[in-house]
C-alpha cells in the first residue's frame, strides 16, 4: 500500500522519466495496492516496453520507405513470391531457397512479409546461425508464429541431432512435435508446433531427406546476368551512368578473365569507395575463399593439388573446395 505522499513521489517520478525517455506517460497507472518499490518497477516495466515498442515502429517505419523507395529491381523477388504464394497455403512446411551470394534473397523476403502484411516478430522472425539447443528454444518461444526464417546457417546440419530436430520442424505431418536431447538433459518437447520454416542459403545442402520435404527456389546467375543485375544494384543506390559505367567496367577487369562470381554486395562499397577514396579500386572484390582458391590454382599444377592447398590454408573441408572451384571458370 502506498499513502498520498508516496502517490504524489510516484507522479513526480513518472513525469521526470517519462520526459527523459520523451514518452508518453497517459497510459501508466499507479497501482494503491503495490508498495511504493513495486510502483517504481511497473513504471521502469512500462517505459522499457514503450521503449522496445518504439524501436519496433521506427524499424517498421524504416522498412515501409525502403519497400517504396527500393522496389524489386529484377526476377529474384518476383521468383521468390510466386513459390511463397504456394507455400504458404500448401502441405510443405519448409521452403528452401538458395544461390549466389548477394543476390537480396533475404531482402526480397523480407519485402514480400511486409507486402502481404504480415509484422516481424508476430507473424514472422529472422534467425540466423544458431546453436542446435538455442533454436530449439527460439522454436518453442515462437512455436504459434505463422514463419521462422533460418537465414545463412548451414551448421545447424553438421550432425544428427541436428539433423533429427529440424526434420521434426518441417515434417509435412499435421501435427508436429519437436524432440531435443542434448546428451545431458532433455529439454521439454514442443508439441503441436504452427510455424513454417523458411531456409536461405548460398549452396545447395546435401541432404535429400530434407529436400525431399522442401519446396524449392533456386536462384543462380550465369556472368552475364550479374553484371545485368550489379547495374540495377547500382543504379538502385543512385549511382549515375558514368559512375556506374567505371564500376562495372572495374569488376570486368578484376573478374571477367575467369567470370568469377563476385557479390553484389561490393556494389555498395564500390559506389562509395568512388566518390571519397582515390584508391577506390584497391578494393578486394571476390570473397576471401575465392581469392584464396584463385592463388592456390595458380600457383599449383593441377587442380586437385589446388583444392587440398585450399584446404590446408583455409581450414575447410576438400569437398567444400571443389565447390568454391567450381565458381571459377579456369
Amino acid at each position: 500500500m502506498v499513502n498520498k505522499e508516496e502517490i504524489q513521489k510516484l507522479r513526480d517520478y513518472a513525469t521526470k522519466r517519462f520526459t527523459e525517455e520523451s514518452l508518453d506517460k497517459s497510459d501508466c497507472k499507479l497501482d494503491n495496492n503495490l508498495s511504493y518499490e513495486d510502483n517504481i518497477s511497473k513504471i521502469e516495466l512500462f517505459i522499457l516496453t514503450q521503449q522496445r515498442d518504439k524501436k519496433k515502429q521506427e524499424i517498421q517505419e524504416e522498412l515501409d520507405r525502403e519497400l517504396i523507395k527500393n522496389p524489386s529491381i529484377d526476377f529474384i523477388k518476383d521468383k521468390i513470391e510466386r513459390e511463397f504464394i504456394s507455400f504458404e497455403q500448401g502441405e510443405k512446411n519448409l521452403l528452401y531457397i538458395y544461390g549466389s551470394q548477394g543476390t537480396s534473397k533475404s531482402t526480397s523476403l523480407r519485402h514480400i512479409f511486409l507486402e502481404r502484411g504480415f509484422k516481424e516478430d508476430i507473424d514472422f522472425i529472422f534467425l540466423g546461425y544458431t546453436p542446435t539447443y538455442k533454436l530449439f528454444e527460439k522454436f518453442s518461444m515462437n512455436k504459434n508464429i505463422k514463419f521462422i526464417v533460418i537465414d545463412d546457417a548451414q551448421g545447424i546440419f553438421k550432425n544428427d541431432i541436428s539433423r533429427g530436430m529440424f526434420l521434426q520442424a518441417v515434417d509435412d505431418k499435421k501435427i508436429r512435435n519437436i524432440y531435443y536431447d542434448g546428451g545431458i538433459k532433455p529439454l521439454l518437447p514442443i508439441l503441436d508446433f504452427k510455424p513454417k520454416i523458411i531456409f536461405i542459403s548460398n549452396e545447395m545442402i546435401p541432404y535429400e531427406n530434407i529436400l525431399s520435404r522442401a519446396r524449392v527456389v533456386q536462384i543462380l546467375l550465369n556472368y552475364e546476368k550479374r553484371l545485368k543485375y550489379a547495374e540495377e544494384v547500382l543504379k538502385n543506390k543512385g549511382a549515375n551512368e558514368m559512375e556506374t559505367t567505371l564500376i562495372i567496367q572495374h569488376i570486368k577487369e578484376k573478374t571477367g578473365r575467369k567470370k568469377i562470381p563476385f557479390d553484389f554486395r561490393i556494389c555498395k562499397e564500390l559506389l562509395e569507395d568512388l566518390r571519397f577514396n582515390p584508391k577506390w579500386k584497391d578494393k578486394t572484390i571476390l570473397d576471401e575463399r575465392t581469392t584464396i582458391m584463385l592463388q592456390c590454382v595458380e600457383n599449383n599444377i593441377g587442380t586437385k593439388q589446388a583444392v587440398e592447398n585450399w584446404s590446408k590454408i583455409t581450414g575447410l573441408g576438400i569437398r567444400q573446395g571443389w565447390r568454391v572451384l567450381k565458381g571459377v571458370d579456369i
